[in-house]
């Protein structure tokens, strides 16, 4: 693609916003020799040849100084076929054509005359040789302008106009004049006279001789003709400048009279160089503008800057981005303000956040006046005023608590142990005293004691019949209310009904006869009576039988008893109810009686009441048990007695046998016996219990008895010594081995013939028959190929032998040498055990030098024998650049070797996989891969140092095509334009081909025909309301695309567009910027060019750039993308993903990856083994489970944490400077390696202990929250700098070397706020 718009460069091109690249030199441009056709495909010989033609030729206009492509001609020569010196072999015209003959010399002789003779007459060829006697040609047939010569004569002359048509035409004339004499005869009037001719000449032009110019012959006259030898009358006009561009052009003037004044300049008045006094414009202006090139108004005519020059940036003036200088916004503006410090993190960290705000770190109660009031914290928490349970789902909430202290229940209930209670209850189940709530509950805990503990049994169901108020526990007892007519007189009479709700229905006796009669009753309800007496039935008197009393008086029955404290005077038959059981009827007092039916006397003192027990309390009135067994009650005595209830002082530790029946040692002192002792406390170091066996007591007699505990005499022994055959001193007499055995042998454990059995070394051990040498290291000689240093080592130890060695080397000389400074060579070892002379040797050792043993690397050394860690791997990836000639791999940027300019080469030839990248000799029949000619490949790779062969070119090969560019590369290596494999045949893939009538040049795509379509209307009117949108009005929905082909930057961001459909025709778009808006797809496969992409903060579920190999940049965050496929975006440096819903992403097609992001999605896993050149990388809150960087070794800023890692190895990062892994699963991490890092956040994890010792330029460590028990901070950290932020470990121990600075006064390391109350500092 051009780059100058200079309309005056030979490269101009309309296109252009650039002239960085101006070029204003046309020409040959091809120096190569022997290989190239002609502009028409043509050999040398005119024979059609394709690229390489086999009989070469050189361009004869080569111009080294050329920069824009002009023809190459082989042969210079005059091309016009009417000329006398047509060159039919001429491919390019040199200006000397001629067609003019006449003679040409004037003194020599030497042409032959127009009869083809000498002067002598003698026909001859020039140069004739006969010129002697010659005095000069007729003068006639001399011409000056003539290039061919046709001959010269020399005759007698009368000089004179020979010519009929001239005004002074002179029929006697033989000549035109006489160059000697110049006599000229006959003038206009017919007279013979002199005319003289300066040039001396005799030239037949001017005033001598004939005449054929007729004009103004006054000199006066404004249109003198100073040629004309004829006046024809036409004298007149007027004297002046007629030369338009003259400062003072005159244009009444018809007469030049040579005053024009010619001044050329610059001619506008805007112009910073504006010449007033120049009347020409010679296209020198330049103007007062932006100079600078980067600027977005920038102009290539500018030659003063005023300061005016205004960049893409930040336009928006809220942004904490904003740039004064920016005139173009590009979408970076950052206006979301917040906390950014997710590291540590501030507790009022936004992830959203964009623009730096306040952060706290300490939160809490910021009210002086509360009881949790905390003057560091700067984010105001919950303050409380009031301390209680603020659980509203424990059982023991107080509502009107604010500040929890930690009381909460939830598990409440009565904690009232019936087994220790003191608290009666009414259970009259029991026989004797009752006592514990009927409702204890043993998991509440004692502090969760609700007052809910009860005492009292009976009917608490208020619905039932027999509800007791004062019952609290329900004992079974409740009668359910039954409502109806409980009337035995009513017609609905029921007898199952407790509770009468005045439903009776009465009928009536019908009888006249009965006392009852009822002369209304409309019902017989059978109750007609017939005998009368008294019918309550609670009466003495009642009658059964008697259904009528009016004349009857019922006598009621009670108490008659005068002494009965319910004693009825009214009662007139005692019916036995006289209560004269007096007790007490309280249920609460210690001495209620529940049979009791005259309450009297209640106690509520309890104790001992019998004055004969231990324990008899005189105040109690009511007995809870009396002791009357005394005995010893300590439990450390003997004698303890568990029934003893009162401590007489009988306790003793005297133990033994007091059994004296049928025992051998019966003690009458002992005052407790062992074997009754039940937990065996007291048998030890005690005499024996009571024996009942007798035997032999002395272990080291033959019969010895183990059960005998008396020894009755009967002990007999055997005759000790060595039992053991094998021994020297075995003794066949003995019956007990008494351990005297010995065997003679060799004992030393290092000789070969060591005989583990034998006790006594008789000196025959063997150390020498299996000791050998053995070469544990060696090491090379530094210094690489033909080193001279000598620092080779071997280290030789011994198996065998003592254990103590010494070792020799010497050369193949014979020679002793230093075995720790050694040349490379061959040494022969010899090792020696100090202690028992043995040796053994070992011959050709070898001493290499070291180097790159990998052969799979670019600085492999098949002569190294030692790697030495300087391997440097391979980085695959196409490497033609379209520039170097001589088979070296080279890359953008560097100069192309042998003074080549890109463009011009022939071919190019690099490595294939597997072949060593460094190799800069080839031949063709080595496997490389033949590069496209003239082309630098779309997918060049410049971080790689090896080919891979997947250089991928854009090229139509089709010649009927606008944009043909086949340059005779082999077809079978050719690519099409859009990189999708060989094309397979000569014409090739017509895909990138155009035919319309607008090509495009070679390499770029073609313009689309007609219009493009674009739904959406804000996407249009961006469209057309851009400066470069010049097209002729399109339909509604449409643009036409010459004008949108040749853009190649786009930027129609924060314009809530819904679709960029229509996008597609801008098929040369490198750069795209459409963040912020409404889109929710984006189809991006037409613009294979693009390398910069910004779509960040849309709607989009889905972007495909499966066609954008070119992509170097790609923004995609803050979408809600599930799936990405960036498989086929190999040279992608730059990718954000970050904020999406992505549950899977795979980047192993990636391998220039330098900037990566993609954290908050929900990923499970990510490999990131190949991409090697990773330098930051930010994969957080997201749900990995493992990751592995140990190939990422730029690694200088990585982020993982809020993930579930179990384990994080970091030892392969040692560029690391940030790396915060907090909020996973980690229980240990070894920063040993990471010595450059500068920040670590580890915080929320399981670890144990850090240490960071190592890491000497950390500023700040986060590991808040852990199990940790140490942190070595070691000595290298200055603590009165250093961040420390500890927090949640407690009785953690932090180690500072005695070299560090300690200042626990520094305000950002305070006991509570870093690290917790009580941590110890050591030092």
């Amino acid at each position: 693609m051009s780059y100058c718009n200079d309309p005056l460069a030979c490269n101009f091109s309309s296109t252009s916003c650039f002239s960085e690249d101006c070029c204003y030199t046309k020409g040959c441009m091809d120096n190569a020799f022997g290989l190239n056709n002609d502009i028409n495909g043509n050999d040398m010989n005119g024979v059609a040849c394709p690229y390489p033609c086999s009989n070469g030729f050189f361009w004869d206009n080569y111009d080294p100084a050329a920069c824009c492509e002009g023809h190459c001609c082989k042969n210079l020569g005059c091309m016009d076929p009417t000329a006398y010196n047509y060159d039919p072999t001429a491919d390019c015209d040199d200006g000397s054509c001629c067609s003019i003959t006449g003679c040409t010399d004037t003194t020599t002789g030497l042409y032959p005359d127009i009869f083809g003779n000498g002067i002598d007459g003698t026909p001859c060829s020039w140069p004739c040789i006969n010129a002697t006697g010659f005095t000069g040609y007729q003068e006639n047939s001399y011409n000056p302008d003539s290039c061919s010569d046709l001959g010269c004569t020399e005759i007698a002359a009368i000089y004179g106009c020979m010519d009929e048509d001239a005004f002074n035409y002179y029929a006697g004339a033989t000549e035109p004049c006489n160059n000697v004499t110049n006599l000229c005869f006959g003038d206009l009037s017919g007279n013979t006279q002199q005319i003289y001719d300066p040039s001396g000449l005799g030239y037949n032009i001017s005033g001598c001789c004939c005449c054929y110019i007729g004009g103004c012959t006054d000199p006066t006259a404004c249109n003198y003709l100073s040629g004309a030898c004829y006046d024809n009358g036409s004298c007149t006009g007027l004297f002046g400048c007629t030369d338009p561009t003259a400062c003072n052009y005159n244009s009444l003037a018809t007469c030049d009279d040579g005053s024009c004044i010619l001044s050329s300049g610059c001619t506008d008045p805007t112009a910073a160089n504006y010449t007033a006094s120049a009347c020409t414009n010679d296209g020198s202006c330049c103007y007062i503008g932006c100079m600078d090139s980067t600027a977005v108004n920038f102009l290539a005519i500018n030659c003063v800057d005023d300061g005016s020059c205004c960049y893409d940036g930040c336009t928006d003036t809220t942004a904490c981005n904003y740039n004064p200088t920016a005139c173009v916004d590009d979408g970076s503006c950052l206006t979301n303000y917040g906390c950014m410090d997710g590291l540590t993190p501030a507790l009022n960290y936004d992830p959203t956040a964009n623009c730096p705000d306040t952060c706290c770190y300490v939160s809490g109660c910021t009210d002086p006046t509360s009881l949790n009031y905390n003057p560091l914290a700067c984010l105001s928490g919950t303050c409380c005023y009031s301390y209680g349970c603020t659980d509203p789902l424990a059982c023991n909430y107080d509502p009107a608590a604010d500040c929890n202290d930690g009381s909460c229940c939830y598990t409440c209930g009565c904690t009232d142990n019936p087994a220790t209670s003191t608290i009666p209850n009414n259970d009259d189940t029991i026989t004797g005293f009752a006592v514990g709530p009927f409702n204890y509950n043993p998991s509440v805990p004692l502090t969760c004691d609700d007052g809910t503990c009860c005492y009292s049994a009976g009917c608490p169901d208020i619905s039932a019949l027999n509800y007791e108020p004062w019952a609290c526990y329900d004992d079974g007892s409740c009668i359910a209310i039954v409502y109806g007519c409980m009337d035995v007189l009513a017609c609905n009479y029921y007898p199952g009904a407790s509770i009468d709700d005045g439903s009776c229905v009465y009928g009536g006796c019908m009888d006249s006869t009965a006392f009852n009669f009822d002369p209304t009753a409309t019902c017989s309800a059978d109750t007609c009576c017939y005998i009368s007496g008294c019918t309550d039935p609670t009466a003495a008197n009642y009658n059964s039988l008697a259904c009528w009393s009016a004349d009857t008086t019922c006598c009621y029955s009670g108490c008659t008893n005068p002494l009965a404290c319910n004693y009825d005077p009214t009662a007139c038959t005692d019916d036995g109810s006289c209560h004269d059981i007096f007790g007490c009827t309280q249920p609460t007092a210690f001495n209620y009686e529940p049979l009791a039916n005259c309450n009297q006397g209640c106690c509520y003192f309890s104790g001992c009441t019998d004055a004969t027990a231990y324990n008899y309390e005189p105040t109690s009135c009511f007995n809870i048990g009396c002791c009357y067994d005394a005995g010893c009650t300590d439990p450390l005595y003997c004698n303890y007695d568990e029934w003893a209830c009162y401590d007489n002082g009988t306790c003793c530790n005297t133990s033994g046998c007091t059994n004296n029946i049928g025992t051998f040692n019966y003690n009458p002192a002992a005052c407790c016996d062992c074997n009754n002792d039940p937990s065996g406390t007291f048998n030890s170091g005690w005499s024996a219990c009571c024996c009942t066996v007798e035997g032999c007591t002395d272990p080291t007699a033959v019969n010895y008895d183990a059960t005998a505990c008396s020894d009755d005499g009967s002990c007999s022994y055997d005759i000790s010594g060595c039992t053991n055959t094998g021994a020297t001193n075995y003794n066949p007499s003995a019956t007990i081995d008494d351990g005297s055995c010995f065997l003679y042998g060799c004992t030393n454990t290092g000789a070969t013939n060591y005989n583990p059995s034998a006790t006594i070394d008789d000196g025959s051990c063997d150390y020498c028959s299996l000791f050998t040498a053995i070469i544990s290291a060696t090491t090379c000689t530094s210094g690489g190929s033909g080193t001279t240093l000598c620092t080779g080592t071997i280290v030789a130890t011994a198996s065998g032998g003592s254990s103590s060695y010494t070792y020799q080397v010497v050369d193949t000389f014979g020679v002793l040498q230093n075995p720790l400074a050694l040349c490379i060579g061959y040494y022969s070892v010899t090792v020696t055990d100090t202690v028992y002379g043995c040796t053994d040797s070992i011959s050709d050792v070898t001493i290499g030098y070291a180097g790159c043993t990998d052969p799979l690397t670019m600085n492999y050394d098949p002569n190294a024998t030692c790697d030495d860690g300087s391997c440097v791997a391979c980085l695959n990836g196409c490497l033609d650049d379209g520039c170097c000639t001589d088979g070296t791999v080279n890359v953008v940027g560097t100069p192309c070797p042998n003074g080549t300019v890109p463009g011009t080469e022939t071919w190019h030839l690099c490595p294939t996989t597997g072949v060593d990248c460094t190799t800069t000799t080839l031949s063709y029949n080595s496997p490389y891969l033949l590069y496209i000619s003239g082309l630098t490949a779309v997918n060049l790779y410049a971080s790689a140092n090896r080919d891979d062969g997947s250089c991928i070119y854009r090229n139509c090969l089709d010649p009927t095509s606008g944009n043909y560019n086949y340059t005779g590369d082999a077809p079978a290596l050719r690519l099409d334009c859009i990189g999708d494999g060989p094309t397979g045949s000569t014409i090739g893939d017509t895909s990138c081909c155009c035919y319309g009538t607008s090509p495009m040049p070679p390499y770029l795509p073609c313009c689309l025909p007609g219009n493009t379509s674009v739904p959406d209307i804000i996407f249009e009117t961006f469209i057309e309301a851009k400066s470069w949108y010049t097209c002729a009005t399109s339909p509604s929905g449409e643009v036409v695309n010459d004008c949108i082909c040749p853009i190649t930057h786009m930027d129609p961001k924060g314009l809530s567009i819904t679709s960029l459909v229509g996008i597609e025709g801008f098929v040369n778009l490198t750069q795209l910027v459409c963040s912020s808006n409404l889109l929710t797809s984006l189809d991006l496969t037409g613009n294979v060019f693009l390398t910069t992409l910004y779509t960040q903060y849309n709607l989009l579920t889905s972007i495909d750039i499966s066609t954008c190999i070119l992509l170097y940049r790609l923004d995609c965050q803050n979408n809600q993308l599930t799936s990405l496929d960036v498989s086929t975006n190999v040279v992608l440096n730059s990718f954000r993903c970050e904020n999406n819903q992505l549950t899977s992403l795979d980047v192993s097609n990636n391998v220039a990856l330098s900037y990566f992001r993609c954290d908050s999605n929900q990923l499970t896993s990510l490999d990131v083994s190949t991409n090697v050149g990773l330098s930051t990388f930010l994969c957080n809150s997201n749900q990995l489970t493992s990751l592995d960087v140990s190939t990422n070794t730029n690694l200088s800023f990585l982020w993982c944490q809020s993930n579930q890692l179990s384990s994080l190895d970091v030892s392969s990062n040692t560029a690391l400077t940030t790396l915060s892994c907090y909020s996973n699963q980690l229980t240990s991490l070894d920063v040993s390696n990471t010595t450059a890092l500068t920040n670590l956040f580890c915080g929320i994890n399981q670890l144990t202990t850090i240490d960071v010792s190592d890491s000497t330029s950390l500023n700040q460590l986060q590991c808040n929250n852990n199990n940790l028990t140490v942190i070595n901070l070691g000595s290298g950290i200055t603590i009165s700098g250093f961040l420390l932020q500890a927090t949640g470990n407690p009785g953690m121990v932090i180690k500072v070397g005695s070299a560090a600075r300690v200042t626990l006064a520094n305000s950002v390391f305070i006991p509570g706020t870093n690290f917790d109350v009580g941590t110890t500092i050591t030092i």
